[in-house]
């Protein structure tokens, strides 16, 4: 089946993400939270860390997301700003 939507990896979008760049999580949930992504960006926070060079994003949630995404970049230091979900 043809598309005409562009698919790439979780490690694809994470290198397009830069440092201080704002990033909008949707999420419902463990259920509907982010998997990949976290996990990517967690991974390029910790290479650029390693490198000596500064990154980290800035984090809108949707909606209420799982510890498993919040705890990924949380200990790889890739959060400097996260406005929750309130209600």
């Amino acid at each position: 089946m043809e598309t005409q939507w562009t698919r790439m990896t979780a490690n694809e979008a994470a290198e397009i993400i830069q440092h201080n760049d704002m990033v909008a999580f949707s999420g419902f949930t463990p259920a509907g939270s982010p998997k990949a992504l976290p996990t990517a960006i967690a991974r390029r926070a910790n290479e650029q860390h390693e490198a000596k060079k500064p990154y980290q994003i800035r984090l809108l949630t949707g909606a209420s997301i799982s510890a498993a995404a919040d705890d990924v970049l949380s200990d790889a230091d890739a959060v400097s700003w996260r406005a929750p979900y309130q209600t």
